[in-house]
């Protein structure tokens, strides 16, 4: 793994004293939007002084930064420790974010650029920054944004698996058979099918509805029971506030079995 700490790619001291925030269970995805150059410190360096100075932040936001030539730099942290970030309004002391540098709803990210989140990943664990089997969700799973922009999000499924490519690619026939089920009738005709070629989890996580709207979804259109998803008690179902993530998966396991049938 290529890896730059602070010093190394000149940060700037933090304007005030930074907070650790201990193991967490989540980490968020981000895209910084900006033109990669051909330099990872440089790169760091800009997005830092944008956030301290263009966001007055008290240091750069992100806890880890993954640069397109798959270098991974240390970014928000305090004593060796992740310290609380300014990446996921919300979610900030409980997460760490780590950011690939580029705009990825205009750009592919590269095998290079995934397989260093995969060791900007395994480098968090390492430190202890994270639990072994943590939640990795994009940006946009949490707040009204782009982030990390549409062509990483298709490829999350390989985030965190240490694979830098999947085998579930998802064909037009089988995204159209999808938006059927879950929404009840064929995508319109702006529609860019986007998730063709990607994985059946990512377009699942790319419907983003909230617990209670997937909770009815999945019980009016009995996809599954809810004795079947292990955070929903059938007896408060569908009222109960379940994990998103947890139910949408079961979700896409069922879908998957339908377009075998």
């Amino acid at each position: 793994m290529k890896y730059l700490s602070r010093q190394a790619w000149g940060a700037s001291p933090p304007k005030t004293v930074l907070k650790s925030i201990g193991k967490v269970n989540e980490i968020f995805i981000h895209h910084s939007v900006s033109n990669p150059s051909s330099s990872p410190a440089n790169d760091a360096r800009a997005i830092q002084q944008f956030h301290m100075n263009g966001r007055n932040y008290s240091d750069i936001g992100y806890t880890l930064l993954v640069h397109p030539d798959g270098t991974v730099m240390e970014g928000r942290t305090v004593g060796g420790l992740a310290a609380q970030g300014a990446h996921t309004s919300g979610h900030n002391s409980t997460a760490i974010g780590i950011c690939g540098v580029g705009n990825y709803e205009e750009n592919q990210p590269s095998d290079v650029l995934i397989q260093g989140f995969n060791d900007a990943i395994q480098y968090a664990k390492d430190k202890g920054w994270v639990i072994s089997d943590p939640k990795i969700r994009p940006h946009k799973a949490v707040f009204s944004t782009q982030c990390c922009g549409k062509h990483l999000i298709a490829r999350m499924n390989e985030i965190g698996t240490g694979v830098p490519m999947s085998a579930d690619k998802l064909t037009k026939e089988e995204v159209i058979e999808l938006h059927v089920a879950y929404y009840g009738g064929p995508p319109g005709s702006g529609y860019d099918y986007r998730h063709v070629g990607g994985s059946l989890q990512a377009l699942i996580h790319a419907f983003q509805p909230s617990s209670d709207t997937l909770v009815n979804k999945v019980n009016s259109k009995r996809l599954i029971k809810p004795s079947e998803c292990p955070v929903v008690p059938p007896s408060v179902a569908p009222e109960c506030k379940c994990d998103v993530d947890v139910i949408a998966e079961a979700v896409a396991e069922k879908l998957a079995q339908r377009l075998k049938e």
